[in-house]
């Protein structure tokens, strides 16, 4: 293949179960019409997840979710920032639509953001610990497989 990319064209299509291109492109497009129905579904049951302290979004393709910006301005670790509490900050996650947190733990360590005049080290330790707390009271723990903590928020809880 030249310059290694793939070509559709060159591959070959026939398996057990495609008989054809046709048979192929046909149920491509009933899979592609699947997921486009789980991803509205989601939406409209408010199921949205935020991302906290990782920066590869892409990872979470297909799944409705609010990015965390490594070196873009976070506006979810703004959300962190500005919160009052904890508490206060899960009940504006699910006020919006959020039912899912994914945390990945130890890469705040090592990808810390800039700090600057109107965000110091003190406020990025402060909202680590608001993030543990949100995680210890605020949601229940469904899958660990570290690095990341996969939780559904239980404002109130």
């Amino acid at each position: 293949m030249p310059n290694g990319k793939i070509r559709l064209s060159k591959l070959d299509m026939k398996t057990a179960d495609l008989e054809s291109r046709a048979d192929y492109e046909r149920r491509l497009g009933k899979l592609q019409t699947r997921l486009l129905h789980i991803q509205q579904t989601y939406w409209h049951e408010k199921r949205r997840a935020v991302l906290v302290f990782e920066p590869r979004s892409y990872l979470f393709r297909g799944i409705d979710h609010d990015p965390y910006h490594l070196n873009e301005g976070s506006l979810v670790l703004r959300e962190i920032s500005r919160a009052p509490s904890a508490g206060a900050l899960a009940a504006a996650w699910h006020a919006r639509g959020v039912r899912w947190v994914v945390v990945r733990t130890g890469s705040h360590d090592v990808f810390h953001p800039s700090f600057v005049a109107g965000y110091t080290p003190a406020q990025w330790r402060r909202d680590k610990a608001r993030v543990d707390e949100l995680l210890a009271r605020h949601a229940e723990v469904v899958a660990e497989d570290p690095p990341y903590v996969l939780a559904r928020l239980a404002p109130g809880r």
